[in-house]
């Protein structure tokens, strides 16, 4: 008889994953409906003012536990953070916007 597999090498992961999927994918249509009176800009913001606050409170909720395992950032690492941080959190969500502004949602 072979012992039953364990899945808690799954928990948190692949819910939050499944759950950051669905909330990124119903961005676009909500998004469009919120273009008619905002500025894509302020969407931008907005939406990642929301993420930001999200994180936060998840970060409250799940306290100061030490990343066992996590590597430490080092010097090296900062041009490549903040080009990630200046692509997909400020460039990519402005250019999806304007785009939303002349595509339809499900077209982009």
């Amino acid at each position: 008889m072979s012992e039953p597999h364990s899945h808690s090498h799954l928990w948190p992961g692949v819910p939050l994953a499944l759950g950051s999927a669905a909330l990124f994918g119903a961005t676009p249509p909500l998004s469009k409906l919120l273009l008619n009176g905002v500025n894509p800009f302020m969407l931008a913001g907005l939406l990642y003012l929301g993420a930001g606050l999200g994180l936060a409170l998840y970060r409250l909720l799940r306290g100061r536990q030490a990343a066992a395992g996590e590597a430490q950032l080092t010097a090296g690492d900062i041009p490549w953070l903040a080009l990630a941080i200046g692509m997909g959190g400020v460039i990519a969500p402005v250019l999806l916007l304007f785009g939303l502004t002349l595509n339809t949602a499900s077209s982009s």
